[in-house]
C-alpha cells in the first residue's frame, strides 16, 4: 500500500510523536530577548518583489517570542518545500544567524533552533495525522516522511 509506513518507520514515528529526543533534557538559557515574530514565516509567506525585495505577509500568527523559533519555522518550510540537502540547510540556518548577529548582536543557540524544528516537525506531522484520519493522501505521505527524514538528522 503506498499510503502506509513500513513497521521500522511506524516505529521512528511512534518515537516522534511521543517526542523522546536527547535534545530535549538539555536546558534552554534564560533569554531577555524575545520579540516580535511572524510566527508562520514559511517560504511561501516572503516572497521577492519584482524589485528583489522580500515581502512579508500573513501575520495572523504573530507573537512575541525568541528568533530561534522564526528561524526553525523557516527551515521547516524550505525544508518542506524543496529537495534541499541537511548540509545545505545547515548552511542557510548558519548564513541567516550570521546576518542577523551582525546586525542585531542576538546570539543565536543552535540546540534551540533544533528543538523548535524538532517541535514544528512534531505538531505539523500530529495534524497531518489527525485530519488525515485513516487514509493519508500521497501529498501527506510524502510530507511527513520528507518531515521523518529530517527529524532524523537532527535527532541521530
Amino acid at each position: 500500500n503506498k499510503n502506509s509506513f513500513d513497521k521500522k518507520s511506524m516505529l521512528f514515528l511512534d518515537k516522534i510523536l511521543s517526542f523522546e529526543m536527547k535534545i530535549s533534557n538539555k536546558p534552554i538559557k534564560e533569554k531577555k530577548e524575545m520579540t516580535g515574530i511572524h510566527g508562520d514565516l514559511a517560504i511561501y509567506h516572503a516572497p521577492f518583489t519584482s524589485n528583489n525585495e522580500l515581502y512579508l505577509y500573513d501575520f495572523d500568527n504573530r507573537c512575541w517570542g525568541l528568533p530561534e523559533k522564526e528561524i526553525a519555522i523557516f527551515l521547516c518550510s524550505l525544508w518542506q518545500s524543496s529537495d534541499l540537502t541537511y548540509p545545505r540547510l545547515l548552511e542557510i540556518r548558519n548564513l541567516f544567524c550570521e546576518s542577523y548577529e551582525k546586525y542585531t548582536k542576538y546570539s543565536f543557540e543552535i540546540d534551540t533552533i533544533d528543538r523548535e524544528i524538532l517541535k514544528r516537525l512534531r505538531s505539523s506531522i500530529s495534524y497531518l495525522l489527525k485530519v488525515s484520519s485513516r487514509h493519508l493522501s500521497f501529498e501527506s505521505l510524502s510530507w511527513i516522511n520528507r518531515a521523518m527524514q529530517l527529524y532524523k538528522l537532527i535527532y541521530d
